[in-house]
């Protein structure tokens, strides 16, 4: 949330507070959004961000591509750094995503799942 918030601050003109920005309907739940009547195991690819290197991966061996890693359209200058929270405002970003939240830990199962798949054909 935090760090779509910045990105619409730098790229789309955003004026207005974090705290507005994050009791927006448009951006609640914003990945599912996206993926609204789709069920991620019909979804044909899928990569996470956090785990930019094995998504690339995946993607290379699934398609047959040979992608390089690239870190561009960063707003942290360290990648391993996370963005605080206050306590309370944390968990309400947290409450207000929860299906967000959910759809993560899916994705993140269901990702590894494929990953695994493709270390078990390589074998």
């Amino acid at each position: 949330m935090v760090s779509e918030f910045l990105h619409f601050q730098r790229h789309n003109g955003y004026t207005k507070g974090f705290d507005d920005f994050s009791h927006d309907t448009a951006f609640i739940d914003r990945q599912l959004q996206y993926l609204t009547g789709c069920r991620l195991h019909e979804v044909g690819f899928l990569g996470i961000t956090e785990q930019y290197e094995d998504s690339l991966r995946l993607a290379n061996e699934q398609f047959g591509w040979n992608l390089r890693n690239l870190v561009l359209n960063t707003h942290r200058s360290d990648l391993e750094s996370h963005y605080v929270l206050k306590g309370a405002e944390a968990q309400e970003i947290l409450e207000l995503n929860r299906q967000d939240i959910a759809f993560y830990t899916e994705a993140r199962a269901e990702l590894s799942r494929r990953l695994e798949s493709i270390c078990t054909s390589m074998s």
